[in-house]
């Protein structure tokens, strides 16, 4: 029951679990989501070039690694 849910049906969108979530950040969790991998991103990458289109990322080339802030919860990610 629950693999079946995973594989085939769609999540429930994050506007609906989350109202105040920004579109950008919303589209971009439904593209990580997405049930073909094709539809997905590619990437990490993709996806933090994604959040810094939006201004939601910032990278620190002194460190060698991008701090993604999303949802008040920080990241740090090696590049």
């Amino acid at each position: 029951a629950l693999v079946y849910q995973i594989l085939y049906k769609p999540p429930q969108p994050i506007l609906q679990l989350w109202p105040e979530c920004p579109r950008e950040v919303a589209e971009l969790i439904g593209k990580c989501l997405e049930k073909q991998p094709e539809a997905r991103f590619p990437s990490l990458r993709e996806v933090i070039a994604k959040l810094a289109a939006g201004q939601t990322c910032v990278y620190t080339s002194s460190t060698a690694h991008v701090l993604v802030d999303v949802i008040g919860y920080s990241v740090t990610i090696p590049t």
